[in-house]
């Protein structure tokens, strides 16, 4: 299984801590700039299972977090950052992170973004509501559209250390790691 998107505050202990005896660390993490901010590092490594039955049940036992996708006129572009979803979102259950993708090229902010729910039961929640107010400033709120995101079926967006995150908490996220199945 590939590991990508790893924060750098994320030791290699945190990643092995994930597939306990069933997997193994043998390539990395190795660390790169981002390519969308060219601020931000990320790691990637490799960790090998040692049966095909194995890497299946380690692959299941992930708790992937469910995605939300949120999506708002382009006029609104720029204005509503994760920060801004983070904080607007986290009434509904807990959050463990958020993200507005940037064009690599332009820098210029999609007029969607994902916001990373813990529990499958508050992301069908906020869906269920359609729309949501988002206070942008004290000032300007932004009505954006809520669907769940399209599932993957060989890629799991995975919250380290979120057992320390509460509802309502818009201060701190979990550190989220990208596992995909090779």
């Amino acid at each position: 299984m590939e590991v990508s998107q790893i924060p750098v505050s994320v030791q290699q202990e945190d990643i092995q801590a994930l597939f306990g005896t069933y997997g193994e660390i043998i390539e990395g993490p190795f660390w790169q700039l981002d390519q969308a901010d060219g601020l931000t590092w990320h790691g990637k490594a490799i960790v090998r299972c040692n049966t095909k039955p194995q890497r299946d049940w380690v692959w299941d036992a992930l708790p992937a977090c469910h995605d939300v996708h949120v999506s708002w006129s382009s006029a609104h572009s720029g204005k509503i950052t994760a920060d801004v979803l983070m904080r607007n979102f986290s009434k509904f259950g807990i959050v463990v992170g958020s993200r507005v993708p940037q064009d690599a090229v332009t820098k210029v902010y999609s007029p969607f973004g994902f916001v990373c729910f813990q529990y499958i039961e508050d992301a069908q929640a906020v869906v269920r509501f359609g729309q949501v107010d988002c206070q942008v400033t004290p000032t300007w709120n932004c009505t954006v559209k809520v669907k769940m995101a399209n599932p993957s079926f060989s890629v799991k967006r995975v919250a380290l250390a979120s057992n320390r995150l509460q509802q309502g908490d818009t201060q701190s996220m979990a550190e989220v790691v990208v596992i995909k199945k090779l």
